[in-house]
């Protein structure tokens, strides 16, 4: 493992290689040999060096390949595989839909529902579209903004702190993003990610009732 001059860790390919699928077996260093016992590796911001997948394809370094609407390809991707998350909860659904895809049952991974948070203090958390992402596409959208002091339960528990709750709807009042800074906001965002999910609509989701008082009321306040 080597520090670059930014700081960040960056993991060998080769190290990445005897580690990944190899766990029970002792380390072997680039340099040749082993250590004899196992290591522990950090590797943040890693990305997958598979040699090849099943079927006999070779994918390069950069390159991508997403499973498509319903796992529907012979071999399943999930994890590392489709080069679009790295995260444990999302390998975790895809193998949920590729399993199902095998037993015939209907079912299809949508990662527009899929939230990522940053676990700092004050939290960080988001799901679905972003608005750079849509600029870069050319959509309408429309933002709705709401510090968290507006829940009476958030300024309680963060005394002196502020957030933000960020909305994101298209053009019919569907809901396809929210972004969030705030405690307890990865506890939060699965709301948002559930409507995301359903394809609520502002007005559906305003028939929400939150309980009072609790942080998750912000959606609420949000909404009107």
């Amino acid at each position: 493992m080597a520090l670059s001059g930014s700081g960040k860790r960056h993991i060998s390919p080769q190290l990445y290689a005897e580690t990944c699928g190899q766990a029970r077996r002792p380390l072997r260093h680039p340099g040749g040999g082993h250590s004899g016992r196992l290591h522990p590796v950090s590797a943040p911001g890693r990305r997958r060096l598979p040699p090849q997948i099943p079927g006999g394809k070779r994918l390069e370094p950069s390159a991508t390949c997403r499973p498509r609407k319903g796992q529907q390809d012979k071999h399943p991707l999930l994890g590392e595989w489709t080069s679009y998350s790295l995260l444990a909860h999302t390998a975790i659904r895809e193998a949920e839909v590729a399993i199902n895809h095998i037993l015939g049952v209907e079912d299809r991974m949508n990662y527009d529902c899929v939230p990522g948070v940053v676990y700092t203090n004050p939290e960080v958390a988001g799901v679905g579209k972003t608005e750079e992402e849509l600029i870069k596409s050319g959509l309408s959208y429309r933002v709705s903004k709401l510090p968290m002091a507006y829940s009476g339960r958030f300024v309680a528990e963060n005394e002196q702190g502020n957030g933000l709750c960020k909305l994101i709807q298209d053009e019919e009042g569907k809901i396809i993003g929210c972004h969030m800074l705030g405690n307890p906001a990865s506890e939060l965002i699965v709301i948002a990610g559930i409507a995301i999910q359903r394809g609520y609509t502002v007005e559906e989701f305003q028939k929400t009732v939150f309980p009072h008082p609790t942080v998750g009321e912000i959606y609420h306040e949000i909404m009107f």
